[in-house]
């Protein structure tokens, strides 16, 4: 019960520090947004789309396997950002796209100390 909570009150704050993220950005792009006069009525569905995103990403963490986990959440939620941004505005931004590369490079380094993978043996390479 206690881990429920704790993951509605990140998924709270995540979904409303990835909202005004998003704010953010598009007051410095709008001139390359699809509808830059129409944000506010285009982001009604913003932040039950990320708490629900947010929430499923940390249900997904395993805090077995921090390490993994930490990628794993990070590229969960750099998805989400991506798709919210490109849902409302059909528009993806660039520092989404690097933290979501970054994301899966520090993932397939640190592939081998992740648990499908322990039965390998050394040397074997992964990627």
């Amino acid at each position: 019960m206690l881990r429920v909570v704790l993951i509605a009150i990140f998924s709270g704050v995540a979904a409303v520090g990835m909202s005004k993220l998003i704010d953010l950005l598009y007051s410095h792009e709008t001139e390359e947004l699809s509808f830059p006069g129409e944000i506010r009525s285009r982001a009604v569905y913003r932040l039950p789309l990320l708490f629900a995103g947010c929430a499923a990403a940390f249900f997904q963490f395993d805090s077995a396997y921090p390490l993994a986990g930490i990628f794993n959440l990070c590229f969960y939620l750099s998805l989400l950002f991506i798709s919210v941004t490109d849902w409302e505005q059909y528009f993806i931004f660039d520092s989404a796209v690097l933290l979501l590369s970054a994301a899966g490079i520090g993932q397939s380094l640190t592939a081998e100390y992740m648990p499908e993978y322990l039965s390998l043996p050394p040397g074997t390479p992964v990627l």
